[in-house]
C-alpha cells in the first residue's frame, strides 16, 4: 500500500486506538492542520464515521482499519459497529478507499458484500527484494542463502531480525542467527502450536519395522528426483510404546528434512472464530515454510481431532478446525510437505485417515524375537554398554511381547541396579530385573487383538511380513480362548 500510494501520490492513513489516524504517505491537497485533526480520532466507531464524512473529491486517500476483527471475536459484536461498517461499505464511490486489515474469519452478513483479498505470507521473491534494500554490502553475495532462512516470517519481523543481526555477532554467522530467530519467533507466536525438532537420528538407529523402512527408502528416492508432489504421508498406529514418536523423528532424519510437530490443542480459544483463524494462520505459515521440504508430525492424532460422538461439547469448534485441516491437506498442502501422523488408536472419523489423506496406514506390532535382539543391541550401544557380558539372545527370548519403550526401561533399570551393586551389567542382572517387569500388553490382550485384527483389514504391517503369522500366534497364546482349552 505504501508503494502504491507513493507512486500515485495518494494519502495513506492507518488507524490505531492509541494514536488515531497516522499518515504514512502524505499525498497532495491535504494540509498539516487537516492531517493533525485526524489524530484526535481514537475510537473505532469515530474512525468509521470520520471516513464516511470524508467526501472531498480532490483529496485521494486510503484509510486502513487494522485489528477491527478483534471486536467481532466476542459472542455478540457491537451492533453500532456493525451498522457503521455497513454504512461505510455502502456509501457512494469516491476517491477515498477504506480497507479492513486483520484475521477476519467470520464477517457478519449485515455488513454487506465487499471485495475480500486473502494475502499469503511473503515468499522468496518479496523477501529477496526487501533484503536487497536492507542488507549491508558485504552480505549481498549471501543473499540467496539468507532468503531461505527468512521464508515464513512477516516482513516486519524480517526487518527486526536484520536489525538485530547488524548489532549482534559476526557477519559470517548471519545464516545461523536467522535460523535461530525464525524458529524462536514461530514457536513464540503460535504459543506452542508449532514445535521445531532436530531429529538427530535416522531409521538406521531404530530396530525392526523393516516393511516401514523400505516404504520410506522408496519415498526418499522420490524426494531426490523432485517428484515430492506425488507423496502425501503415512499414519502410524499401534500399542503405546511401540516407537511411533521415535519413528516420526527417524523418518525426518532419513529423508533429510526438518521436523515440525503440530499441536492443535494449543490453537483453541474460548472466543468465537479465533480457533479457526489460528489454524488457518498456522497452515499458511507451514505453506511458506515448506518450500525446501519438511516433515509435519501430527502427534496423538486421535486426540487432535476427536470424534463428536465422544461427547465433546465445544459448540462445533473442533469440527470446524478439523474441516479446515482436511481441506488443506486435500487442496492446499504444498508438494514438499510430508505428513507423519501417530495414533494409539483409530477412533476417528473415517475421513481423517482414509486413503488419499495418507498414502498408507501402518500398524506397529510389538517386536518379535529377532527384532527385540536388534533393538536391545541399539539401546546398549546408545547407553555405551559392553554387550560381551550379556546374552542378548536369551534376554530377547525372555522379553516376549515387550515393546520398545519397555525394553529401553529394562536396560535403564539394569544400569541402575548394576551401579548400586558395583557390578558391570551382565546377564544375571538382566534376569533379576526381569522378575519385576512384565509387558503391559498382557493386561489388554483381548482389546489389543481386536484392535489389531480390525486395523489390519485396512492397514499394512510395519514389521517384516515374514514374522506376521508367528506374532499372531504369540499374541493369542497369552490367554487361550475357551474353545481352545477344551
Amino acid at each position: 500500500l505504501r508503494y502504491y500510494c507513493e507512486v500515485l501520490k495518494m494519502n495513506l492513513a492507518v488507524f490505531t486506538s492509541s494514536r488515531g489516524f497516522v499518515f504514512l504517505e502524505k499525498g497532495t491537497n491535504l494540509t498539516k492542520y487537516e492531517r493533525d485533526s485526524w489524530s484526535d480520532v481514537r475510537e473505532p466507531l469515530q474512525a468509521i464515521e470520520a471516513i464516511c464524512n470524508f467526501q472531498n473529491p480532490e483529496i485521494p486517500a486510503i484509510f486502513v482499519l487494522p485489528y477491527l476483527d478483534l471486536y467481532f471475536a466476542a459472542p455478540s459484536p457491537d451492533p453500532y459497529l456493525v451498522s457503521a461498517l455497513r454504512t461505510l461499505f455502502n456509501r457512494p464511490p469516491g476517491r477515498s478507499t477504506a480497507i479492513l486489515a486483520g484475521r477476519w474469519r467470520n464477517i457478519p452478513d449485515e455488513i454487506g458484500d465487499f471485495p475480500v483479498m486473502d494475502l499469503p505470507l511473503p515468499g522468496p521473491m518479496e523477501i529477496g527484494r526487501f533484503l536487497e534494500k536492507s542488507l549491508p554490502r558485504d552480505q549481498k553475495e549471501k543473499d540467496s542463502r539468507l532468503v531461505e532462512e527468512l521464508v515464513g516470517l512477516p516482513l516486519s519481523v524480517v526487518e527486526q531480525v536484520i536489525a538485530e543481526a547488524s548489532v549482534a555477532g559476526e557477519k559470517a554467522e548471519w545464516r545461523e542467527f536467522f535460523q535461530e530467530k525464525r524458529l524462536s519467533y514461530l514457536e513464540q507466536h503460535f504459543r506452542g502450536a508449532l514445535e521445531f525438532h532436530h531429529p538427530g537420528l535416522t531409521l538406521d538407529d531404530v530396530g525392526g519395522y523393516r516393511a516401514l523402512k523400505e516404504h520410506i527408502r522408496k519415498r526418499k528416492t522420490v524426494f531426490q528426483e523432485g517428484a515430492s508432489s506425488l507423496l502425501k504421508g503415512i499414519l502410524l498406529t499401534g500399542f503405546p510404546g511401540t516407537g511411533k514418536s521415535t519413528l516420526a523423528k527417524a523418518i525426518a532424519g532419513s529423508l533429510d528434512l526438518p521436523l515440525v510437530r503440530l499441536n492443535v490443542s494449543m490453537l483453541y480459544s474460548s472466543f468465537v472464530g479465533v480457533s479457526e483463524a489460528r489454524m488457518d494462520e498456522v497452515l499458511r505459515t507451514l505453506e511458506a515454510f515448506s518450500g525446501r521440504g519438511m516433515v509435519l508430525w501430527l502427534d496423538e492424532y486421535e486426540k487432535m481431532f476427536a470424534s463428536d460422538r465422544e461427547g465433546r461439547t465445544d459448540g462445533g469448534v473442533g469440527s470446524r478446525v478439523s474441516a479446515i485441516f482436511l481441506h488443506w491437506i486435500s487442496e492446499r498442502k504444498p508438494p514438499g510437505l510430508y505428513l507423519v501422523a501417530t495414533a494409539n488408536s483409530l477412533n476417528l472419523e473415517p475421513a481423517l485417515w482414509r486413503r488419499g489423506r495418507f498414502e498408507q496406514v501402518f500398524w506397529l506390532d510389538p517386536p518379535a524375537r529377532e527384532e527385540r535382539l536388534e533393538i536391545l543391541g541399539i539401546i546398549l550401544k546408545r547407553r555405551g554398554m559392553n554387550p560381551e557380558n550379556i546374552d542378548l539372545a536369551l534376554i530377547a527370548q525372555k522379553t516376549e511381547m515387550f515393546v520398545g519403550a519397555e525394553l529401553e526401561n529394562l536396560v535403564d533399570t539394569v544400569l541402575v541396579e548394576s551401579k548400586s551393586r558395583g557390578l558391570e551389567p551382565n546377564t544375571l542382572v538382566f534376569l533379576d530385573c526381569l522378575k519385576d517387569q512384565a509387558p503391559q500388553i498382557r493386561l489388554f490382550e483381548e482389546s489389543f487383538q481386536e484392535a489389531r485384527d480390525s486395523v489390519l483389514r485396512f492397514a499394512a504391517l510395519a514389521n517384516s511380513t515374514d514374522l506376521k503369522e508367528s506374532r499372531l500366534a504369540t499374541v493369542r497364546v497369552l490367554k487361550p480362548r475357551k474353545e481352545d482349552s477344551r
